[in-house]
């Protein structure tokens, strides 16, 4: 297997279309991992697919796979509301998430 080299332009033209700012001693590393990591996949091109059929959906030939909206009873209120901390009026009450302004 050979080494996949990323060359300077490819390099920057990832840089720039990923919209990274990357400091030169940050390339230094990250440009031998990523040459690395495209080495790695480069095994695949060994593979011999040619009687592989192709996959034009991962799930195969399903059709509506879509159940019946079925109404069933569900978590009684007193038992959703046991475990919480505190409750007002059938709810859980939880600290804000958002601040006011």
């Amino acid at each position: 297997m050979a080494k996949t080299q990323l060359s300077d332009s490819d390099f920057k033209k990832l840089v720039r279309q990923s919209n990274l700012v990357i400091s030169e001693s940050d390339e230094k590393t990250i440009r031998p991992q990523l040459s690395e990591a495209l080495s790695a996949v480069r095994v695949l091109d060994e593979l011999d697919t040619k009687n592989v059929p192709t996959l034009d959906h991962p799930t195969g030939d399903l059709k509506n796979v879509w159940r019946e909206d079925v109404v069933e009873p569900s978590l009684p209120q007193d038992l959703a509301l046991s475990q919480a901390h505190e409750q007002h009026d059938g709810y859980v009450v939880t600290k804000a998430v958002f601040d006011e302004q």
